[in-house]
């Protein structure tokens, strides 16, 4: 029994994906301007070294990670690139470790506590808002990671469906394909308990695609 005719590709973009990236751009802009106001208030009382590192890997991560790793998601995601969401998911994992580091820097390290970070024992040097950003942004990042790797998935799978659907229609004009395509008298495309033999003129016949992944409409013709 053939497989169905398909001339159309499946879209690999995750909407779940897009929509987590962008409420993250939202949020980051945001989390942004309080790590400069924070940091901003923060320089006057704030001493050692250990707050001084923490209050720099705040602004690595809002000017630098976050930016990139947004990119590539954008990029991979709607432009359905391997290489850049494979990149996403790898910088989502960096700032997750970022993130979860700084939580417990500040609940459990001695030399962040207010008596020894800072000049003046009544002022915190972690505000209350820097810390519900940071849980914010894990969760965010937590979600855009598993939505990431789950549309990495489907991408590679995807193409790799266009690579053996190419390999398979080498060498076939678009020409041998289309006017069967275009036909209103051709078997169904389902494959649902029909016989899907096509008798077509010799000068018509050539290798015809296969489905791979998710069927498409045969009303849109693609010459993929």
């Amino acid at each position: 029994e053939n497989p169905p005719l398909v001339l159309d590709r499946a879209v690999a973009s995750s909407v779940s994906l897009q929509i987590f990236l962008f409420c993250g751009v939202w949020f980051d802009l945001f989390f942004a301007l309080v790590e400069v106001l924070a940091g901003w208030a923060k320089l006057r009382w704030i001493q050692g070294t250990v707050m001084t590192a923490l209050l720099c890997a705040n602004y690595v991560l809002c000017f630098l990670l976050e930016p990139c790793r947004l990119y590539l998601g954008y990029a991979g995601n709607l432009g359905e690139k391997v290489p850049e969401l494979f990149l996403f998911v790898f910088l989502c994992l960096g700032c997750i470790a970022i993130l979860v580091t700084q939580l417990a820097m500040g609940s459990f390290l001695e030399e962040l506590q207010p008596g020894i970070c800072s000049f003046a024992p009544e002022l915190p040097c972690i505000f209350t808002i820097e810390q519900a950003c940071w849980i914010i942004r894990l969760a965010l990042s937590l979600g855009e990671l598993l939505l990431g790797v789950r549309a990495l998935r489907k991408l590679i799978h995807e193409q790799s469906a266009r690579f053996f659907v190419a390999l398979d229609t080498e060498g076939a004009p678009f020409d041998d394909i289309a006017p069967w395509a275009t036909d209103r008298n051709r078997p169904n495309l389902t494959g649902r308990g029909h016989n899907l033999e096509r008798t077509q003129p010799e000068d018509r016949q050539g290798p015809l695609a296969q489905v791979y992944g998710r069927p498409a409409s045969p009303q849109r013709l693609h010459a993929d």
